[in-house]
């Protein structure tokens, strides 16, 4: 009796003994969880943060879409001197009878889009008299004895360009540049304001 007694005592031990790793080994697993669990992301810096992405947003597909109509600009002015060139409507070509043709905006420095000769536009002796050529871009550009008279250049791209024996009373200059272009023996007294000399010195005569 005593040998039965004294082995229930130690089965009743032992059991008390494995609840307890048990209970020990429940607790170390809740805290590890706990631990391992990240914590909740803070619902005001998540909201503050919305706004701010969506005005980059905004201002990305504003800047895309003024570079967009910038672009389909330039091409739209150059199709239409090309058209013209095609047409016989202002041919681009020596001698040329342009006078008061609208060419602004359009790409002719060579090899572009616009002009895919390798030589500059050629318009030797021809009448571009108050024409419209402002943001043009004619690098290499030939005007040779051409009347320009009148012809607006503001913003024009005009390197390299030859105006040798030009007509160039009136012309508007302003924000063009001209830089390494001949104007020897031209005609005139033209406008030049913020104009970039062939010598790359700024003209600011009639601003």
């Amino acid at each position: 009796m005593k040998r039965l007694h004294t082995k229930r005592v130690n089965l009743s031990l032992a059991l008390v003994v494995l609840v307890a790793v048990l209970a020990a080994m429940a607790l170390a697993a809740c805290s590890s969880d706990a631990a391992s669990s990240p914590e909740p992301a803070d619902e005001t810096e998540t909201v503050a943060a919305q706004p701010t992405a969506m005005t980059e947003a905004t201002e990305v597909t504003d800047a895309r879409k003024a570079e967009d109509e910038a672009q389909s600009a330039t091409e739209k002015a150059t199709a239409e001197a090309v058209r013209k060139s095609g047409t016989g409507t202002c041919e681009i070509g020596p001698g040329a009878n342009c006078e008061g043709a609208d060419l602004s905006g359009a790409d002719l420095k060579p090899g572009s889009e616009g002009w895919k000769q390798f030589g500059g536009a050629d318009f030797t002796e021809a009448n571009l008299k108050n024409a419209d050529l402002s943001g043009a871009d004619i690098s290499e550009g030939i005007f040779e004895d051409a009347d320009l008279s009148g012809t607006n250049f503001t913003g024009a791209r005009l390197h390299s360009a030859t105006l040798k024996g030009a007509n160039i009373e009136g012309a508007n200059f302003t924000d063009a540049n001209l830089t390494f272009a001949s104007l020897r023996n031209t005609t005139g007294t033209p406008i030049y304001c913020n104009t970039i000399m062939s010598n790359g010195d700024t003209n600011n005569d009639d601003c």
